[in-house]
C-alpha cells in the first residue's frame, strides 16, 4: 500500500484533498476533461462519498442508507481516479509536497482544498 500511494503520488497531476460532494465532483469534471490526468483524492474518511447533510436524518431513521451515499462505491476505480485514506498536516506550496499524518509524503502538480467544514457532534 504504501509504495502504491508513494507511486500514486509521485506522478499526480491533480491532488484533492477531501472526499465531500466538492471533491468528488472536482474529480469528476477533471476526468471528463482530461481522460489522460493524473487524479488523487486525499482523505481521513473511510467512507464513499455521501450526503452528509442527510446523515443526520439517516440517523434519526428518515433516510434509507441508499440514499445516503452520492456517488457508487466503484466510483473512483470506475473512473481511474486513485484513493489514499490519510490526513494532509501540512501543504508547502514551493516545493509542491504535503506531509502526512502517517509521516509519509507525496507531490502534486495541481492541489484543489475541497476538505469543507466540521461536522457538529449530536446528543
Amino acid at each position: 500500500m504504501l509504495e502504491k500511494m508513494t507511486s500514486s503520488l509521485a506522478k499526480a497531476t491533480y491532488v484533492i484533498v477531501g472526499n465531500g460532494i466538492a471533491g468528488v465532483t472536482a474529480a469528476e469534471i477533471l476526468r471528463q476533461e482530461d481522460s489522460d490526468a493524473h487524479i488523487v483524492v486525499i482523505a481521513d474518511d473511510p467512507f464513499p462519498v455521501y450526503y452528509r447533510p442527510a446523515l443526520k436524518d439517516y440517523l434519526g431513521g428518515r433516510v434509507r442508507e441508499d440514499k445516503l451515499w452520492a456517488r457508487p462505491t466503484s466510483f473512483y476505480q470506475d473512473h481511474s481516479i486513485h484513493f489514499v485514506k490519510d490526513r494532509v498536516m501540512s501543504i508547502q506550496p514551493g516545493p509542491h509536497t504535503l506531509q502526512f499524518q502517517s509521516g509519509r509524503q507525496g507531490q502534486y502538480t495541481r492541489l484543489l482544498l475541497a476538505s469543507g467544514a466540521r461536522s457538529a457532534t449530536l446528543n
